[in-house]
């Protein structure tokens, strides 16, 4: 568990050439928008991998809590050894507990099965347990929803219980480019927000 979060660098995705700049709203203004409690209430970050969708959402975060606003939710900054992404880890923004998501395979067992990330079926518990215990706050923030979620209903999957409930005054949730078209099928009131440059 992390005592406490005293520097916006402590959950950073610090991967080399991340580009955390945006298109459409930057986090500092939607912070403005949300203490006005103005809509839209709720909006979809989307981006290609390694545009700073994570370090977006930890800004937000980081200008939230200066503003002494209740955060909730989770998110899923990167881990690199020797400059390389090798792991995700998971955090829930309102006791900064941190745990190990996902590691990434090794290249043979991944081009075997397709699939580059081994994922912590505890973690995964744990996070589901984290966002049913969100009955509301100020501004809630999910990274991600993904294939897992949206495809095979496994994952974060409590995510999209709390998300209809909508026991938040702001929401922000990152889903793929691929996902979007379903997303805003399902949240049609949702401002996407496009983070980063294109990307390969």
């Amino acid at each position: 568990t992390l005592a406490a979060i005293s520097g916006r660098g402590l959950l950073m995705d610090t991967s080399p050439g991340t580009n955390s700049s945006h298109t459409g709203e930057s986090a500092e203004k939607l912070i403005e928008t949300l203490v006005a409690a103005v809509k839209p209430r709720f909006r979809l970050i989307s981006g290609n991998r390694l545009a700073g969708k994570t370090t977006w959402c930890e800004n937000l975060y980081h200008l939230a809590r200066e503003r002494g606003l209740d955060v909730a939710g989770l998110i899923s900054p990167a881990v690199f050894t020797d400059g390389r992404k090798s792991a995700i880890d998971l955090v829930d923004l309102r006791t900064t507990t941190r745990k190990r998501l996902a590691v990434a395979r090794d290249p043979q067992e991944r081009t075997e099965n397709g699939r580059r990330w081994l994922f912590s079926h505890d973690t995964l518990h744990w996070g589901n347990r984290v966002l049913a215990a969100i009955d509301s706050c100020d501004l809630l923030i999910i990274d991600e929803i993904g294939p897992m979620e949206w495809t095979h209903g496994q994952g974060l999957y409590n995510a999209f219980t709390l998300i209809e409930r909508r026991a938040f005054t702001q929401a922000c949730i990152v889903v793929r480019p691929s996902l979007m078209e379903r997303a805003i099928e399902r949240w049609p009131e949702a401002l996407p927000i496009t983070i980063g440059a294109s990307e390969s």
